[in-house]
């Protein structure tokens, strides 16, 4: 059975970026560009997206990712077709590079958090 690929588009911020441009916003209402992640960050990122098996594609201040769904469900330790809920569950299994980067995982159709 082929897994079934996924897209996501992951919001960044630089480690020292308290709020974004539009001022203090929840995870849940950032959109793209409200943070200004540095290069190096961008860098990081994708990099470790990429080496964890993730087909990366970096963006100015955000990261697209494409995976399997058993890629996705190991890194953020969920099950598709239930909620991913990063202030609960889902978020301790943020991997602890990403946790004072990563703002909201974007997941076109099937559901949004982080």
């Amino acid at each position: 059975m082929k897994q079934q690929e996924i897209n996501a588009t992951i919001i960044i911020k630089s480690p020292d970026e308290v709020d974004s441009n539009r001022g203090k916003i929840s995870a849940q209402q950032a959109r793209l560009g409200d943070y200004l992640p540095d290069l190096q960050t961008v860098i990081d990122t994708a990099r470790y997206f990429r080496d964890a098996g993730f087909n990366v594609r970096p963006r100015q201040n955000c990261i697209n990712i494409a995976g399997s769904t058993t890629q996705f469900e190991a890194m953020f330790g969920v099950q598709f077709g239930q909620q991913m809920d990063m202030d609960g569950v889902g978020y301790r299994y943020v991997p602890e590079l990403l946790k004072d980067i990563l703002v909201r995982i974007i997941f076109p159709g099937l559901w949004s958090h982080a």
